[in-house]
């Protein structure tokens, strides 16, 4: 009697852990247990350490615990009380949860809501709660307590990322509580923890921990390639069904020697199980076209994620799992996707639906077959129960949900940026959002529809940032408005004007005129707003670590900046923004130089009018030029008493002024390095100095909260500027002389009109003191030094920021751009000088040269990037186009490959290649992309056709099917009735891998029943002397006494039977 596929229990639990009562179908790690078991009992802490995917939660549940009920472990008998949990987001609040599970303590109902609040009370008592929680249960003599602690790397996430200042602290005091209850020997406590080998060197973050770790680690060894097959296997025949050879070996070839294929291994074997039993009957054995059915391992799970997702009933019902899963996922600091646990209330509040509405999505994605998500079946759904996916490589294989993470953590960058701006605006550090930055926010909750429980998990004060939306909303449109009003205001002017000449028949004219000009400044505005969008873009891009795709996009930012200058059309804060982007994605927030020689910070810097050599300032009193070109030390001047605050050359580069905390200024003759003259007059220290355009005015900037102007060839103090409230670290004139920017202590930059002596403007944004300031060449733009360790650039007519600058460790002293404005140098407290590119060119071609090897294998990437295309590279590229249009031919996208085809050409017309024989043999590819569908398929007529039809279009593509292909239409046409027509495709599988015992067993199979009894015995006997199988053995030699005898030993029933090897 036969059991029918369908009545058999898939015995494969698919992402999940293995549980404590599934051990009868965990394979492949029994001496681990064992172990296991010695380490534990030795220490009573033990830490089971591997990486992702290696099996660590299914050891312990399916491996220790069931060895432990059974008594294995001497000396402690088969009495546990197991208390399993996860850290999560409340460590000691889970721990007590778990504590008063049914099976711990023994509480339920409201009793047990009431005693999980009592013992995390005790539990946070002190480092002896865990004890003291287990004296009050009053737990028999001769139970024993196990605390399984899984996924503990939780707990290193949730002490960096909770909110709450209070979070290392309890993350501690749970380890603590952990450590003191297995050191104690009054009560028999035991602590188990599984962890992610790529978190040990967190655990330097806990005292004592690493102690322990060291002493009770047990790291899981990588499975062999037998007790992979033991995995595989065994359960296959626990659950009564049996497994081809080949199957099992195409298996173990999958999986190779990664050990986070584990799981996607027993997902994929699940998936085959479930497509056999509903495909099959009786005994036939899974096979290999039951695995490729269901996508085999590099498909399986993407393709059922997508199936469970497009199986939803309703597009929100799909929205809804899609927030769902976001909020159950998040990429980390290094840009790997990790789970984050979330409560099903909370998951609720987050995607805006009822509790009823989460429990359907997760029920769809629980099933016995589907197991992305947890808890588990059967266990019930409420309120209070944690959702979490299966396994973290969901995030790296699931192509739809790695693609939900990302655009996750895009919205959450987006909303922190806001956020963050929105407490400035309260504080009077920033201004309203003004495009683009306001279209994004827009943009962004239009398509995010954030509410405030989904803001919680990144920024507090989610009301208070939406008000500072619609504020600058609010903002914009009136602005607009105002605009329009005075457009119609001077329309009206312009007719009243017009029919008072007597000239109404040109009043259309200049209408049409003052439209055409109104249009132009919209799309310039339009322009602008673009260009800014693709500069944000490729910033979030960088900063998701996605650092090839924001390199691409900056540069294609640059290509349409370089575009648009030829027109006019570029405002200079958008050019400036797209350098800033650019230069920081090329170098990813590295300079590019550095000149070393003070014996103490670095203070001040300044080029010389040629930008060939930098005058430095320094707090070990002292200035240095240097050779900007050679990088190194010309001459120190000498001269001050103290230390000297600020740098200055004139701007026919002859004389240096520098100030200095001994209350002077002094002038020196550059070449001959000799001091000139000394100013006084401030009452404290001069933190900066600064001359005018032409010569004749110094600015210097002092602690006693003032500006003074001074006459250069006289010596003599001019005007003295108040308006600052605190110390006025630096001074700079713009470059035609009428503007003087100053910024202080009092965290502020101010803008004076150098001949009223009057404030023009306030710009606001820095956190601390700005050290720093200094006007670009063309006088557009402002850079500023400030103690919070960043330097910024300002558009000086708007009075907004651009750009924040970060690289420095410690507070950036000065800033100077070079003559050309090409490159911007900051000294800094961290002893270091360092230069910014914001050349735009050579910023494209730096990036360019970085991209180089990459577009010359990507062509399809190369052709957007004109700017950076080379002979060379384009050579290469066309190559590559080859090659990419093979792959979409076999693909069946033939259009598609001959239009790469053609672009290649294009780009290297010495390529070689015939357009209409390539198209030939792209057709043929297509077909045989088809053919070994239909292998697939076991469609062997179908199959054949394909490859005859390919073979006639370019017989030189056939040499491209694979010997498994020919072989698997040797097998089945022979079982088909097709084996005369099936033999050369056999000839060709054994003639490509004349050592596979299997092709000469096929040729064997369509030898014998085509006639060729002789060559069919050859063929068995080889098949014999090479296979380890007894059973196939066995049945071979009865084919080959029969052939002698003279007898078909092929009958239906035999080759039925054959249809599952």
């Amino acid at each position: 009697m036969t059991i029918g596929t369908q009545t058999r229990t898939n015995p494969f639990p698919g992402l999940r852990p293995f549980e404590a009562e599934e051990d009868h179908l965990f394979f492949g790690r029994e001496g681990q247990t064992d172990e296991l078991l010695r380490r534990l009992r030795s220490r009573r802490f033990l830490a089971v350490v591997g990486t992702s995917g290696s099996g660590k939660s299914s050891l312990v549940r399916a491996g220790l615990l069931p060895a432990l009920y059974s008594g294995f472990m001497a000396g402690v008998g088969s009495n546990w009380r197991v208390a399993l949990l996860r850290p999560g987001n409340a460590p000691i609040a889970n721990l007590a949860e778990a504590l008063n599970h049914t099976d711990v303590f023994g509480s339920d109902g409201e009793d047990q809501r009431l005693q999980t609040i009592i013992t995390e009370t005790v539990l946070r008592r002190g480092a002896l709660g865990l004890v003291e929680a287990v004296q009050q249960s009053r737990l028999p003599d001769d139970e024993n307590l196990l605390v399984v602690v899984d996924q503990f790397e939780e707990l290193f996430r949730f002490k960096q990322q909770s909110s709450s200042e209070d979070a290392g602290d309890e993350a501690a005091a749970f380890v603590k509580l952990l450590l003191e209850a297995t050191q104690q020997t009054a009560l028999p406590i035991y602590v188990v923890l599984t962890m992610r080998s790529d978190f040990l060197g967190e655990c330097a973050q806990f005292r004592d921990l690493p102690e322990t770790m060291n002493d009770s680690q047990y790291l899981i060894p990588r499975m062999t390639r037998d007790q992979q097959r033991q995995a595989i296997e065994a359960p296959v025949a626990v659950g009564g069904a049996t497994i081809t050879p080949r199957l099992v070996s195409r298996l173990l070839n999958d999986v190779g020697d990664n050990p986070d294929q584990l799981p996607i291994l027993q997902h994929a074997l699940m998936r085959t199980w479930d497509y056999w039993t509903a495909h099959h009957e009786g005994n036939e054995p899974i096979d290999v076209p039951d695995y490729e059915t269901i996508g085999g391992m590099e498909r399986a799970l993407s393709q059922h994620g997508d199936e469970l997702y497009d199986g939803l009933p309703d597009d929100q019902a799909r929205q809804r799992a899609t927030w769902l899963f976001q909020c159950l996922t998040e990429k980390g600091a290094d840009g790997r996707g990790i789970r984050r646990p979330t409560r099903l209330r909370d998951a609720g509040a987050i995607a805006d639906a009822s509790d009823a509405d989460i429990i359907a999505i997760v029920e769809a994605f629980r099933t016995r077959s589907g197991t992305f998500l947890t808890p588990p079946l059967p266990t019930p759904l409420q309120a209070d129960s944690m959702l979490d996916i299966s396994h973290e490589s969901l995030m790296r294989v699931w192509q739809r949900l790695d693609g939900w993470v990302e655009a996750e953590s895009q919205s959450a960058q987006i909303y922190r940026r806001l956020a963050d701006t929105a407490v400035l605006y309260q504080q009077q550090r920033a201004g309203l959002l003004r495009d683009p930055e306001l279209t994004i926010a827009l943009t962004w909750r239009q398509e995010q529809q954030p509410n405030a429980a989904w803001a919680e998990r990144y920024a507090p004060n989610f009301d208070q940032t939406m008000q500072f939306l619609d504020a600058s909303v609010t903002a914009r449109d009136e602005e607009a408005a105002e605009k329009e009003a005075n457009r119609k205001r001077e329309l009206k002017r312009l007719r009243l004007f017009l029919a008072g000449l007597g000239l109404l028949s040109l009043l259309a004219v200049g209408a049409a005129v003052f439209a055409f000009q109104k249009q132009q400044e919209a799309d310039n505005e339009k322009t602008n707003a673009d260009v800014n969008f693709q500069s944000v873009t490729a910033q979030n891009l960088l900063a998701s670590n996605l650092e090839l795709e924001s390199l691409i996009a900056a540069i294609k930012t640059g290509q349409q900046v370089q575009q648009l200058e030829k027109g006019k059309m570029l405002k200079p804060d958008t050019r400036m923004r797209a350098i800033a982007t650019l230069r920081q994605v090329v170098y990813g927030v590295q300079e590019h130089d550095r000149l070393e020689g003070h014996s103490s910070s670095v203070l001040s810097v300044s080029f010389s009018p040629d930008g060939k050599t930098l005058a430095t300032g320094s707090d070990d009193n002292t200035v240095k030029l240097w050779d900007v070109q050679a990088g190194r030390e010309l001459q120190t001047l000498k001269g001050h008493s103290s230390s000297v605050y600020s740098v200055s050359f004139s701007p026919d580069g002859k004389t240096l002024a520098t100030g200095s905390v001994d209350n002077t200024v002094k002038l020196w003759d550059v070449q001959a390095g000799r001091e000139v003259q000394t100013l006084k007059g401030h009452s404290s220290s001069v933190w900066s100095v600064s001359f005018s355009p032409d010569g004749k005015t110094l600015a210097t900037g002092s602690a006693d909260n003032t500006v003074k102007l001074w006459d250069v060839q006289a010596g003599r103090e001019l005007q003295t500027l108040k308006g600052h409230s605190s110390s006025v670290w630096s001074v700079s004139f713009s470059p035609d002389g009428k503007t003087l920017a100053t910024g202080s202590a009092d965290n502020t930059v101010k803008l004076w009109d150098v001949q009223a002596g009057r404030e023009l403007q306030t710009l606001k944004g820095h956190s601390s003191s700005v050290w720093s300031v200094s006007f670009s060449p063309d006088g557009k733009t402002l850079a500023t030094g400030s103690a919070d360790n960043t330097v910024k650039l300002w558009d000086v007519q708007a009075g907004r920021e651009l750009q924040t600058l970060k690289g420095h460790s410690s507070s950036v002293l000065s800033v100077s751009f070079s003559p050309d404005g090409k490159t911007l140098a900051t000294g800094s407290d961290d002893n270091t000088v360092k230069l910014w590119n914001l050349n735009l060119d050579d910023l494209m071609a730096r990036g360019c040269s970085w991209l180089d090897a990459y577009l010359s294998s990507h062509p399809e990437e190369l052709a957007t990037l004109p700017v950076c295309q080379t002979t060379a590279n384009l050579i290469t590229a066309s190559q590559a186009w080859v090659k990419t249009a093979e792959q979409q031919a076999s693909l069946g996208n033939v259009d598609k490959a001959m239009t790469m085809l053609r672009t290649a050409l294009k780009w290297n017309p010495k390529l070689g290649v015939q357009l209409d024989a390539k198209e030939q043999q792209f057709k043929a590819l297509a077909l045989l992309a088809q053919g070994n569908e239909f292998v697939g398929k076991r469609d062997i007529k179908a199959a054949m056709d394909s490859y005859t039809q390919a073979q006639t279009l370019d017989p030189r593509s056939i040499d491209s099917v694979s010997a498994q292909n020919w072989n698997s239409l040797c097998w089945f046409g022979s079982l088909q009735g097709n084996a005369k027509a099936v033999l050369s495709a056999c000839e060709t599988a054994v003639k490509l891998a004349p050592k596979n015992i299997e092709f000469r067993d096929s040729r064997g199979l369509a030898r014998a029943l085509s006639g060729n009894t002789q060559g069919a015995i050859e063929d068995f006997q080889a098949f014999i002397a090479g296979t380890e199988n007894q059973e196939r053995k066995q049945q071979r030699q009865r084919w080959i006494d029969a052939l002698r005898a003279g007898k078909n030993p092929f009958t239906p029933t035999e080759l039925k039977s054959l249809e599952g090897q």
